[in-house]
């Protein structure tokens, strides 16, 4: 029996933040570096619709988990109903207290 990958939906915060960090990267590297930042996602999130347990379980809000997009940005999400859920991207270097996950 072959595995269904999960559908991957985007959140209005999860959109936000990712448009947020892609004009960031616009505006301050190059285009590689905007470039390289895409396939990351791309490649995590194929990842990710197959093994949708692999992130990290949220120690405050169940059913939570996240995943590390690049050494500064952490992707949260949840999984019902075979739908990835995805939440929100947060800085790794801000304060850990301001995290709501």
């Amino acid at each position: 029996m072959d595995k269904q990958s999960c559908e991957i939906r985007w959140t209005e915060n999860a959109l936000s933040d990712y448009n947020r960090i892609i004009v960031y990267l616009i505006e301050n590297w190059s285009e590689k570096v905007v470039t390289n930042f895409n396939v990351i996602v791309h490649n995590k999130l194929n990842i990710l619709a197959d093994n949708s347990l692999m992130g990290i379980a949220s120690e405050k809000i169940d059913g939570v988990r996240s995943i590390l997009l690049t050494e500064h940005n952490r992707l949260y999400y949840r999984t019902r109903n075979n739908v990835i859920e995805l939440l929100n991207i947060l800085d790794t270097r801000q304060n850990p207290t301001k995290n709501p996950y």
